[in-house]
């Protein structure tokens, strides 16, 4: 409230400070004339009454304003807050809330500023007298008689240099540029807070009632002032111009071959110029703090190799082996750019020259003569682009496998309705004491539950042929479909089986017995192995739990007898329709894995564990054949959500030969869906030129 006088001594204090008096000196007398006539003034304060209620008669007020008031002088700043209020019969009161001041910084700075910094304050001070009113104003009115104030606040303050752009923006933060309007300085009420003269009256009664166009209607206010550019304290524009020299020179013609490394190496005839040249136009900086026994830049990418110049004027690899007895060229070879094409040049004549080895043998015979700083990356490169690395790293072109034949998912039908035949092993027996003969293997499987029954025969001959037929359809029952390989994609060893099979297949009596059993018999095309995929894989699954059967055999005797190779058949057998066709879960309320057996109506296992066998046999012991469906139905339910899924997955989709890709013919391979010869081919990722 006293805002006026309180200044004025802290003006005075502080020209009592500049001069260099203590608390405890003595005024001088021009000074001590000041303060005594200001403790007198201070007398008057006693006489002043101040109504202490801002909105009386509050019922009947219409309209509340409050008008903040900002000014500033040499020595201080100062801002004053009045609430104006409109009462319903015309009435107006305005009353004083709130002052605030501070001294002008001692440093010189010029009045407009001084005056922004009392704007600045008038709308701290409205924000928190706000915050402590009961009664929100209908509007804020802000005034100030700086023209160059008015005009900052409306313009934008990020175009102004540092302190008029940090607190105009801070301005038109807590307030809006239409809320600011235009006051001449005699009306200004902030003006009386901003000097140290003495008046006669300590507190003029305006500075309790504010101006005196503020009991007057608002058309009658002060004019506000037109925007007009502020020129000064606008923040600089500042151009730069740089001149950038470019080479002239064309690294592109120049060529390297491999006659020209012994050369190059010894940095003979023009590459001497040409390496100078090269480190010029890259590391000019570095060679010119060096030149001038300075340290190299913390951001240059050369800091951890330590370069040196050498006596040459070339930009040499440093490092801490300088007594090692070797030559000063291996020791400190000179630096190249990786992106530079003349050092992709010589890496080119290294690569040929190298005979295209790999990565790291040639940046270990390349840092012998130069090093290159992120070479390894570029010897990569080098070694992608060229054309006969592509050749020689190229991998066979696979595309994505076919959909399975509806033999493989005929999952609703009987175990061997689909079956699949092969012959294997022609295997020695023993008859008596110095006879032995040879027999075979008939491996059965159906293709979709994957069950398998092997047997024994004689010979190759069509009879002993169909009778192990007949012993297998006498077991599992006629099947409505029988597929078989064609003997051509045989060779090795067992090529003399492989085409008395062929002929075994041919043989009148064979189709005339699968006519008379009305089965389809289907070969598969020749040299496509892959169709024979399913009893394929079990072929090589008997194979290999046969032959670690009769090792442990032949430690008795030297050939095993017939009965004792049919056994092993059939226990091979059994082991393979005990294998399991669907991942284990290692939930303990989950299935038992899905096995061959399981739809053959046996155990799962051909050693059940101990306990009640309904929990490892649930069909033949537990029900009988009128609950078979039922069962079936479990299975195949299980079959179709964990097995088939597995069936679906197979190479993962290479990407597929596209026109520009380098590619050649190495072998041919049959194309079973046309029945034409095709050829494999290999390719490489690289696009051709």
């Amino acid at each position: 409230m006293a805002a006026p006088l309180i200044v004025k001594a802290k003006i005075k204090l502080r020209e009592l400070g500049t001069k260099g008096l203590q608390w405890n000196n003595l005024v001088s007398s021009d000074d001590r004339d000041w303060w005594e006539e200001w403790f007198s003034v201070l007398q008057q304060l006693n006489d002043i009454d101040i109504p202490r209620c801002l909105f009386p008669d509050e019922e009947n007020i219409t309209r509340s304003e409050l008008h903040a008031f900002g000014d500033a002088s040499e020595e201080a700043y100062a801002a004053v807050i009045y609430i104006r209020n409109v009462y319903s019969d015309g009435r107006v009161l305005v009353r004083h809330v709130r002052a605030s001041t501070k001294l002008a910084p001692k440093r010189s700075i010029s009045v407009p500023k001084l005056e922004l910094n009392a704007a600045l304050q008038a709308a701290r001070l409205a924000r928190s007298v706000i915050g402590a009113f009961t009664r929100i104003p209908h509007r804020r009115y802000f005034w100030t008689d700086s023209s160059n104030v008015r005009n900052w606040i409306r313009a934008t303050a990020s175009k102004y240099q540092m302190f008029v752009s940090h607190r105009v923006g801070e301005i038109q933060t807590l307030t809006q540029p239409d809320e600011w309007r235009f006051v001449p300085g005699k009306m200004n009420t902030a003006d009386i807070a901003t000097r140290s003269a003495i008046e006669e009256e300590a507190l003029p009664s305006r500075w309790w009632d504010g101006p005196k166009f503020l009991q007057d209607d608002e058309e009658t206010w002060p004019a506000d002032l037109s925007w007009i550019a502020v020129v000064e304290e606008i923040r600089p524009v500042r151009s730069h111009q740089a001149t950038v020299t470019t080479s002239t020179f064309d690294w592109v013609s120049v060529k390297i071959g491999v006659e020209d490394i012994p050369d190059l190496v010894r940095l003979e005839k023009v590459f001497y110029d040409l390496v100078k040249r090269c480190q010029s136009e890259v590391y000019s900086e570095e060679i010119r703090r060096l030149k001038k026994g300075k340290w190299l830049q913390p951001n240059s990418s050369l800091l951890s190799l330590c370069p040196v110049l050498g006596k040459d004027g070339l930009l040499r690899l440093g490092g801490r082996a300088g007594r090692a007895k070797l030559p000063y060229e291996e020791l400190h070879p000179p630096l190249l750019p990786a992106q530079h094409s003349f050092t992709k040049t010589i890496v080119r004549a290294f690569h040929v020259l190298l005979k295209h080895v790999g990565t790291d043998y040639q940046i270990s015979y390349i840092r012998q003569h130069f090093w290159i700083p992120g070479g390894r990356e570029l010897v990569k490169r080098i070694r992608y682009e060229c054309e006969k690395c592509k050749r020689e790293r190229a991998k066979p072109g696979e595309q994505l496998m076919a959909e399975l034949p509806d033999s493989r998912l005929e999952s609703g039908s009987a175990p061997f309705t689909r079956t699949a035949c092969d012959l294997f092993v022609p295997l020695e027996v023993g008859l008596s004491r110095n006879r032995t003969a040879k027999r075979w293997a008939v491996l059965y499987t159906c293709l979709v539950t994957r069950a398998v029954y092997v047997d024994l025969v004689n010979s190759l001959s069509s009879d002993d042929f169909l009778l192990s037929l007949r012993r297998f359809i006498g077991l599992y029952g006629k099947p409505r479909v029988m597929h078989s390989d064609n003997g051509t994609n045989f060779v090795g060893p067992e090529h003399e089986l492989k085409e008395e099979a062929e002929k075994l297949y041919a043989d009148e009596k064979v189709a005339e017995f699968m006519n008379l059993k009305r089965i389809d018999w289907r070969f598969q095309p020749p040299r496509t192995p892959h169709f024979g995929g399913t009893h394929e894989s079990l072929v090589r699954s008997a194979k290999k739990a046969l032959y670690t059967a009769l090792d442990l055999e032949s430690k008795k005797l030297r050939h095993p007898a017939e009965d004792t190779l049919r056994t092993l058949l059939y226990e091979v057998a059994g082991l393979l329709n005990g294998r399991p066709l669907t991942a284990a879960s290692t939930d303990p309320n989950d299935f038992r894995p899905l096995t061959p057996n399981d739809f053959l109506n046996r155990p799962s296992s051909a050693d059940p564990p101990a306990g009640h066998s309904t929990t490892h046999c649930p069909v033949s012991i537990i029900g009988t054949s009128r609950e078979w469906p039922i069962y079936s139905g479990i299975f195949g339910r299980k079959f179709i959500s964990s097995h088939l899924p597995e069936e679906r997955s197979g190479n993962p989709l290479c990407p597929t030969l596209k026109s520009g890709m380098l590619c050649w013919r190495s072998t041919r391979a049959y194309d079973a869906d046309n029945g034409i010869s095709a050829g494999l081919r290999r390719y490489s990722q690289g696009q051709t030129a």
